[in-house]
């Protein structure tokens, strides 16, 4: 079902505050600029994947999709702390 404009206007929020919580997590912990510059890249493509199956109706809701997002969030987290070198470690922990 293709989400109606008050549905697309809620899940963009979700989007958004994902958005911004990864963005400032991968500040603090990833000193690294490469290592950052590389999460925020993969982070804006996997919103901008789960945005177009949100538009093209493949969730069977706002809340199923907000649960595929969070999801995405905490995979993108965990991947984050994966891939910090043992230098971005160090400063990232002082």
């Amino acid at each position: 079902m293709k989400p109606n404009s008050l549905q697309q206007s809620q899940f963009e929020q979700v989007l958004r505050s994902i958005e911004m919580s990864l963005g400032a997590a991968s500040a603090q912990v990833l000193k690294d600029g490469c290592v950052r510059a590389a999460y925020i890249a993969a982070v804006q493509r996997g919103i901008a994947d789960i945005r177009l199956r949100f538009e093209r109706g493949e969730f069977a809701s706002v809340e199923a999709a907000a649960t595929e997002a969070n999801l995405f969030r905490n995979t993108a987290l965990e991947a984050m702390r994966a891939r910090t070198t043992p230098l971005g470690l160090a400063i990232a922990k002082n």
